[in-house]
């Protein structure tokens, strides 16, 4: 019988804490799998963005208040590890 995990401090979305249980002994291996799939799709989501602002340099995305979308364009463009 799965058990309801317990994450203090957790960065798992409380509604998945609130709808998903599992054994606590798999904690740690469900938060790894959980940020890596988290960042890959933050990833995802920030690379189409890019390419969305590429061909249309007044997009903003509706989902980023426009004042944090000026800084991850600074980010972006002044950061080494993004290719321009």
């Amino acid at each position: 019988m799965p058990l309801k995990a317990n994450f203090q401090n957790s960065a798992l979305p409380r509604d998945m804490l609130k709808n998903c249980m599992w054994e606590p002994q798999h904690n740690a291996r469900i938060r790894q799998i959980f940020e890596i799939k988290g960042s890959a799709r933050l990833r995802s989501l920030m690379n189409q963005e890019r390419r969305n602002y590429s061909k249309d340099p007044n997009h903003v995305p509706k989902y980023i208040p426009e004042s944090v979308w000026c800084q991850l364009l600074h980010y972006f463009a002044t950061d080494s590890k993004f290719k321009n």
